[in-house]
């Protein structure tokens, strides 16, 4: 099996080149809208452009651009299958889910932190079950083994405890949210947010998003890095230094043990 994750859009992406049996949407937000689009409409219209005649759609129940994926997804014969999963509980080394649709399935465990995570298990759960009704092997305990062990470096990802230090790539609005509702879970008495983005984020919105205590800025080795002085014209009370490494040290320096 190969699964491809489309780059920027879907439409004009490369991977239009592969002829997928089964197409899977994750959430949709309004990212990279100088390509794509100003509106979920329009970007789940580019996203919605890897969508193969006869093909099958996986997509969650709750999806921004639900109407308009539906509505390619019926141009071109292909079968819509909503996904629906539940987190039924949590704690920082696994979280419970059940899938409410297609059909029920679970509980089940991953190792992957936050409400997103169990959205996101859920498509992949859909999808192979999918695979089965098309009639391949795929027994129940490899799909239990397989969510349980996929690892995802970078996304809610714990280094230390007391104080907690934890990365996370979250790199527009709706990536924000999800990491807002996540960090809820680790009970701090201070957030203090070491950020470094690129210049055609919204980033004003993202920083806005979570309240932090103190914030910490910097860039990342990238061309189209934003320079930590814009931020300061924002956000006055932020603090600004030279690499992401020194921002981190400054930040752990002054951190209590929560």
């Amino acid at each position: 099996f190969c699964v491809a994750e489309v780059g920027l859009g879907g439409r004009l992406a490369a991977t239009n080149l592969l002829c997928g049996k089964i197409n899977v949407f994750t959430s949709i937000s309004l990212e990279h809208t100088q390509m794509l689009g100003d509106t979920i409409e329009k970007i789940a219209a580019e996203k919605g452009g890897i969508i193969k005649q006869g093909s099958i759609t996986v997509v969650g129940k709750n999806n921004a651009g639900l109407g308009t994926i539906k509505k390619i997804a019926r141009e071109k014969n292909s079968r819509i299958v909503l996904a629906k999963a539940r987190q039924i509980r949590t704690n920082f080394d696994f979280q419970e889910f059940e899938l409410e649709k297609p059909e029920k399935t679970g509980p089940l465990k991953i190792s992957l932190i936050g409400a997103h995570q169990a959205e996101n298990a859920g498509l992949a759960l859909t999808a192979l079950l999918e695979l089965r009704k098309l009639g391949y092997n795929i027994p129940k305990k490899a799909i239990k083994n397989g969510l349980l062990k996929a690892h995802n470096p970078g996304r809610l990802e714990i280094l230390q405890k007391k104080p907690w230090i934890v990365i996370d790539c979250a790199h527009n609005l709706g990536g924000f949210k999800a990491l807002k509702k996540s960090i809820e879970l680790f009970g701090h008495e201070k957030l203090f947010l070491v950020f470094a983005v690129m210049d055609d984020k919204d980033w004003k919105q993202m920083l806005g998003t979570i309240k932090w205590s103190e914030l910490f800025v910097s860039k990342v080795n990238e061309d189209r890095a934003l320079e930590p002085q814009k931020i300061l014209k924002e956000f006055p009370q932020a603090k600004a230094f030279s690499s992401v490494g020194n921002a981190l040290a400054a930040a752990k320096k002054i951190a209590g043990k929560k």
